[in-house]
């Protein structure tokens, strides 16, 4: 299954946060209540993240909500 570019952006943008927070992920992973290797893998896009995980994932890394897709959607259209 091909994962959407979307989802390499949005990895991006969660690995580059989690390392300014000074957050492993593991610490992230407990937070979102997913596994830390799902946590990788969503980093690398190379898996999808469901809408409630990323909006735990907005809370656990101090962004308000729609933060993330607001910011791939943006830069996507510039």
């Amino acid at each position: 299954m091909k994962i959407e570019p979307i989802y390499h952006k949005l990895g991006k943008l969660i690995a580059e946060r989690r390392v300014e927070v000074d957050m492993t992920h593991t610490d992230l992973a407990i937070k979102i209540h997913l596994s830390r290797s799902s946590v990788v893998n969503i980093e690398a896009g190379r898996q999808r993240i469901s809408l409630h995980h990323l909006l735990k994932t907005e809370k656990a890394l101090g962004y308000p909500f729609g933060y993330l897709i607001a910011k791939v959607c943006r830069d996507d259209h510039r």
